[in-house]
């Protein structure tokens, strides 16, 4: 019984960190999605002066 309730806590705390670290990802992303989305809007606008 002790081993199996220290083997649900071991499986808790991995999933916690996995979400965790899934969190981190996201942000990172979301920051890069961020960024890119800039460089963009920036790279439209130049094209759009140079054609008029």
């Amino acid at each position: 019984m002790r081993i199996r309730c220290a083997e649900e806590t071991v499986r808790s705390e991995r999933l916690e960190a996995e979400r965790e670290a899934v969190e981190v990802k996201l942000q990172l992303l979301t920051k890069e999605y961020d960024l890119v989305s800039q460089q963009v809007g920036s790279t439209q606008e130049r094209v759009q002066g140079l054609q008029m």
